[in-house]
Parts: structure tokens; sequence; C-alpha cells
């Protein structure tokens, strides 16, 4: 119970309850100790939490009487909507014997993505297989709230139900945090016999969260895969079983920042001028203009193997990754009159190597068993 966490301070020695069974409201005459007991008393206490939420997918899709030619619409929305309510009365060790408390708050949180992707796949003769695919997203996330805690209501039983009954407002308060992205993305993947496969793809993001000029970036990438024993020369070697190699590039971004970072925000205090009561803003954190995406450059190689039917498989992967423009906090000088501010600064280099191996010890009609009997990383990070 809140304001109770001095419990295990109350002497062993002093009587919680009176000799009519009501508890009392001072635990051996100290008139720092208010008896707990007090917020069980019915009508005492009263704090219920409300959640609510609404979890929903939609989608359409059309296909064009173009061979190989199809659209599709997704919808993703995501609804919470929670509702705090307080009342302590004033015989409580909260309230001390003083007002009597209410609150009533609500934060609301929904996220929306829409997607609309155009597909065209189609094979050409046998050997030739083409996929593109064109896709433009949107985000949004949106959180607002608003609160007001109050004293001395009118009447214990209207709780929190009736804030409007008391003149004295504790607390009272309202928030809104919004941010979008928007995407355009467009991938052509090439089959050549089953053999050769090459994918090649450009993300053109933007965020709402970076600077003006720095919210949207290009990110390509392309990834080659040989599947070596399909050739000639591998066909027929029976215990072989798989043997790709495999080739990736791309560069991705990162944008794990609140909001309004590129603005700065504002607080505010009460004082009295004269007579009256008026609000003073000052700006409690840094703006920096220039904030834009983290991006990390990505390179791969790696290779699966399988021997007797899959029995035995497993893969060699090589990587090297380059992050730059880091989004994190730098601290300023005091005398600047903020503790930090967040901007691009620093980079990392992280590389490795990653080996599995697995197999099918026993696989029959009624038992199998299979084993990862291996799995080795390295990675060093700089």
């Amino acid at each position: 119970m809140e304001g109770d966490a001095y419990m295990y301070r109350i002497s062993p020695l002093g009587s919680l309850r009176n000799e009519d069974g009501t508890p009392t409201q001072l635990v051996a005459s100290d008139a720092q100790m208010w008896n707990p007991l007090m917020n069980l008393e019915e009508g005492a206490v009263s704090a219920p939490e409300k959640v609510s939420r609404y979890l929903g997918s939609y989608y359409v899709e059309v296909t064009f009487p173009v061979k190989g030619l199809k659209f599709k619409s997704n919808l993703g929305l995501d609804a919470r909507t929670k509702q705090d309510y307080q009342f302590y009365s004033s015989n409580t060790s909260t309230r001390q014997l003083g007002t009597s408390y209410a609150y009533n708050g609500m934060s609301k949180y929904t996220m929306m993505t829409l997607e609309n992707m155009l597909f065209y796949n189609r094979d050409f003769g046998k050997d030739h297989t083409l996929g593109v695919t064109l896709l433009q997203s949107i985000q949004e996330d949106k959180t607002e709230s608003n609160k007001i805690g109050v004293q001395d209501v009118t009447s214990d039983d209207l709780l929190y139900n009736d804030l409007a009954s008391s003149f004295i407002i504790d607390k009272i308060g309202s928030n809104l945090t919004k941010w979008t992205m928007a995407s355009f993305m467009g991938r052509v993947n090439y089959n050549f016999k089953d053999r050769y496969l090459l994918t090649i793809s450009a993300r053109y993001d933007g965020s709402s969260r970076l600077a003006t000029g720095h919210k949207w970036v290009l990110f390509p990438s392309a990834a080659f895969a040989w599947r070596i024993k399909e050739e000639s020369f591998l066909k027929d070697v029976d215990y072989l079983s798989n043997l790709k190699l495999r080739l990736g590039w791309g560069i991705t971004g990162n944008t794990a920042i609140d909001p309004y970072k590129t603005q700065g925000s504002l607080s505010y205090g009460r004082y009295s001028y004269g007579s009256n009561g008026v609000l003073a803003f000052y700006q409690n954190e840094m703006p920096n203009p220039n904030l834009s995406w983290e991006k990390t450059q990505q390179w791969n190689a790696g290779i699966d193997f399988g021997f007797l039917n899959g029995r035995i498989g497993g893969s060699v992967d090589l990587y090297l990754q380059n992050t730059n423009d880091l989004l994190m906090d730098r601290q300023l000088p005091i005398v600047s009159g903020f503790g930090g501010v967040t901007t691009n600064i620093g980079k990392t280099r992280n590389k490795g190597l990653e080996i599995t191996l697995n197999t099918i010890n026993i696989d029959t009609k009624d038992f199998k068993w299979s084993t990862d009997v291996m799995s080795v990383s390295y990675t060093h990070l700089r």
C-alpha cells in the first residue's frame, strides 16, 4: 500500500486494534507510526486500474489479369487504454487524518501501420525466374495522457468520480507524444537455373524523430548465392546433399531515440509576480538540429553444407559490421546549463565467425532424435 513502506519499523509491542476491534490510528503512541490496518477498512481505499487493448490485422489482396502481378495491402492496429483511479479517505495511514485524496488518470497508446505492396513474379523459360517487389509503408505511434488529483472531496462516497467537487487541485497535467515513419522499398530477385540467386534491394526511409534535412536516407543491399551442389561436377556426388555459398552486403539504419530530441523540451515553474501567480517556461533539454540516422554497414560470407541426405548439416559464417553516427547521450559541462545532449557520436566495428553443426541421429516412424552438437561463435567488438 502506498505510503506504508515503514511497516517493518512498527514496534511489535504496539497494539494495532482497539478493544472494539477497530484499528488504532497510531501504533504505540508513536506520532510517526500510522496504523496500516486503517487502509483495510471499508471505504478507506479504492484504487482500481482498468486496461483495455485492441489488436487488429487486416489485408486486401488483388490478383491482376497480368500473369504474375499481384497487389496486397496490410493494415495493423494496436490500441491500448489504461484508466487509473485512486481514492484515499482522510482516515488512512496515507492521509493521516488530513484531507482525502482522489485521482483520475488516463493514458492511451495507438500504433498504426499501413503497407502497400506490389508483386511481380514470372518464369521465363526453364532457366530464368524474376521477382520484383515494390513497397510503400507508413507507421504512426502516438501516446496521449491526462491526469488530475484533488484533495478534500465533498463526500467519500464520490470516490474519484466527481473531482470537480473539490476546490484543492493537487496535480493536473496532460501530454501528447507522436512520431511517424515512412518507407519506400524496391527489391529484385533473379534466379538462374535454381543455381545462381541474386537479390538487389533499396529502402528509402524517413523518420520524424530526426532533424530537418536528415530525415530521409537510402539503404541499399545486395546478396548472391551459388548452389554449388547443382553444378554438374558435384551433382552426382551422393554423400553431399547440400553445398551453398552466400555473399551479402547491406546498410541498415536506427532511429531509436525519443521524439523531439532535435527541438529540445520545455519545462515550467510557477511563481508569484506581485499579487499574481504566473508560469515561467524554460528549456531543460538542449536541442540538436543535426540529428541523423545511425547507420550500420554489414558484409557477410557464409557456406551451408549437408551430407548423407541432410542427416549432417551446418553452416560457417563470417561477418563484419561497421556502425557510424551512433545515437548516444553526450555529457556536457555543467556551465552549459544542460547535463547532456543526444547526438551522433562515435563508431563501432563488430566482426566474428559463427559455426553451427546439426545432426539427425535417428529418424524412424515412431522416434526421431536430432542434436545441435556444436555452436561456436567468435565476436570481436571495437
